[in-house]
Formats: structure tokens, sequence, C-alpha cells
């Protein structure tokens, strides 16, 4: 269960961007945004810029399903190089250099 609000219209094709979701056992993330790469970084992968890159589907939609175990989880999206916070996801958390990131929480 994620404890997350967010706006997933139909997660299985991921056709509308939203907070993270949990799906067949995994959690499915997504970003809507005019790109030509986007990655998924946080405290499950070390804040690596690329081991877990998103594929873009013919919607526009930007989407990556990873396996998390329970727990909370700060993550952004790498836009082109560019930090960003989910815009689709309300809770975040301090990032300890006067921003925030997002959160996800598997309970």
């Amino acid at each position: 269960v994620i404890t997350v609000t967010g706006k997933i219209k139909d997660t299985k094709a991921a056709s509308v961007a939203g907070s993270p979701e949990q799906l067949n056992g995994k959690v499915l993330f997504t970003y809507e945004g005019s790109a030509s790469g986007v990655k998924l970084a946080g405290d499950f992968n070390n804040w690596s810029t690329s081991s877990v890159p998103m594929t873009k589907n013919s919607n526009g939609i930007w989407s990556v399903k990873i396996n998390l175990a329970p727990g909370s989880y700060g993550y952004k999206f790498v836009v082109d190089g560019n930090w960003i916070t989910d815009p689709d996801n309300p809770d975040t958390k301090p990032d300890g250099y006067g921003g925030k990131n997002s959160r996800v929480t598997i309970k």
C-alpha cells in the first residue's frame, strides 16, 4: 500500500501522470513534461542519476516500475540533467540543501 495522494486514471497504461502508484507488486513512477531524457533518483538507488531510466510512451508520459521494500523514500526526477520534485506528489521532505525531495511511503 502506498500512502501518497495523487491521480492516476489508468495506471496499467501509464497514460496519465500522477503520484507513485503500486501496480502488480511494483511502484509506478510517472512524469509528464517535455524532455529528451528522464531518470528516477532517490534513497533507493543512492541518488544515482543513471541507474533508473524512465521510458516515454506515445502519450508523452515518462514512466518506470521498480520494486521497493516497505519504508519511506525520498526521490526526484532528473529531467535533462535538472533535479525536479514530483509535481504530482504533494508529499515532500527537506533535501538537506534548502530544497525538497518528493516522498513515497510503502507499508
